[in-house]
């Protein structure tokens, strides 16, 4: 059986952690970055789902990661991929 392809990346966005949070928990907000439909769980294994162009799906999950941060929104923040 062939294991499934799991892509990691990590990018430093110059902004404030709240809001990259934001940006990545509120599908209002996701539709006004890209996609015409999302879903979202920001829980840890919680779905990650943007219908990026009708034909296109980026599809996850919510996993936590390395514990740095001091606010809840900064954690979530560094911990959302």
């Amino acid at each position: 059986m062939q294991e499934a392809l799991i892509v990691r990346r990590e990018q430093h966005v110059p902004a404030p952690p709240a809001a990259v949070f934001a940006l990545l928990t509120d599908p209002e907000k996701i539709l006004r970055w890209m996609g015409t439909e999302a879903q979202v769980e920001p829980q840890p294994g919680g779905l990650y789902l943007v219908n990026v162009t009708g034909a296109r799906v980026a599809r996850g999950s919510f996993h936590v990661g390395k514990r740095k941060a001091r606010s809840p929104e900064h954690e979530a923040a560094e911990n959302v991929r």
